[in-house]
């Protein structure tokens, strides 16, 4: 294998693994549906 063609293999792996991990960003808080009745309390209060 060529020098060229292993540095080019790890340049895509890196590249992948970069991609990958951006995808993982949290953008805003969760907020629920509107008409959810989540969160609740459990068990649920007499």
């Amino acid at each position: 294998m060529t020098t060229f063609a292993r540095h080019f293999g790890l340049a895509v792996m890196i590249l992948c693994l970069t991609l990958s991990l951006a995808g993982c960003g949290k953008k805003a808080p969760p907020t629920p549906p509107e008409g959810s009745t989540y969160p609740r309390q459990y068990p649920k209060p007499q």
